[in-house]
């Protein structure tokens, strides 16, 4: 399906969780006119402390389909994260055609504003105590690992992919409390200056909702979730899963096309 925008953050290409192949699907089956990486696309920090590097070939043709685009007319935007915070060095410039800003001010169809950036800033323990935010990332990691062994298990048995991270989350009040202050905390910024919504990714919680007014989109993420939001041609803003979504897709392309055909049918009738 071809949309107006697709919003993608926290791939964490180099990561060894890192859903590379089910990406290149999601690509290869929906394109757009504007692209947004809304940050944390190449995870350095694993790359920097792993001795073995994990970067296979599904890593190398994901960053070569977002270095393509824009020379095929699609115009993509790099807002880098804190796992890939070293190219907020160049903010301003292009890389091989890819803008790369700190953050941007979007206009949907329908005309509404939404602040775009990573989010980490809206994370506290970033803020304060990055001591606990890099054990927070260790035992995320132990986690990822765990995760990644058991649905090699599942897979054998025929069992979709399931994430243990993501049950834990939903099993901890405080980690509930941290989505929930994190969502509040990005809302309210794109209130004060403003905005009608807010689009980020960072804490790997893929969610569409309404925060006292304010519309609070999460990309989610392409290590638990594979999730991405996406605005159609018409205006609609939706959250796509995928592959589970493929066929919701299939049957809003058809049925866009069916609908252009008629107005052009219109149009020449009119003629």
């Amino acid at each position: 399906m071809h949309f107006r925008s697709i919003f993608l953050s926290d791939i964490h290409l180099g990561s060894p969780d890192c859903q590379a192949d089910t990406l290149i699907d999601f690509l290869n089956q929906n394109s757009c006119d504007e692209l947004y990486l809304v940050g944390d696309i190449v995870d350095f920090w694993v790359l920097e402390k792993k001795k073995k590097k994990s970067w296979p070939d599904s890593h190398t043709q994901v960053l070569s389909r977002f270095l393509e685009l824009p020379q095929t007319g699609t115009k993509v935007y790099y807002i880098p994260g804190n796992h890939d915070d070293m190219v907020r060095k160049v903010y301003g410039s292009q890389i091989s055609g890819i803008e790369v800003s700190d953050e941007i001010v979007y206009t949907t169809r329908k005309g509404k504003r939404w602040l775009i950036l990573h989010g980490d800033l809206f994370d506290e323990v970033v803020l304060t105590n990055d001591w606990q935010h890099r054990l927070g990332g260790d035992l995320y990691d132990m986690l990822m690992g765990i995760s990644r062994r058991l649905n090699a298990i599942r897979s054998i048995l025929g069992y979709a992919h399931w994430s243990l991270a993501n049950w834990l989350k939903y099993k901890f009040e405080k980690a509930v409390k941290h989505i929930q202050d994190y969502e509040y905390a990005a809302a309210k910024e794109a209130a004060t200056r403003f905005l009608d919504g807010v689009v980020c990714g960072h804490i790997h919680h893929p969610n569409q909702t309404n925060v006292d007014g304010i519309e609070y989109l999460n990309c989610g993420d392409w290590v638990e979730h594979c999730t991405a939001i996406a605005e159609t041609q018409a205006g609609e803003v939706m959250m796509i899963n995928w592959p589970n979504d493929r066929q919701r897709l299939i049957d809003l392309s058809l049925m866009a096309s069916k609908t252009t055909k008629q107005q052009r049918q219109e149009l020449e009738r009119a003629a």
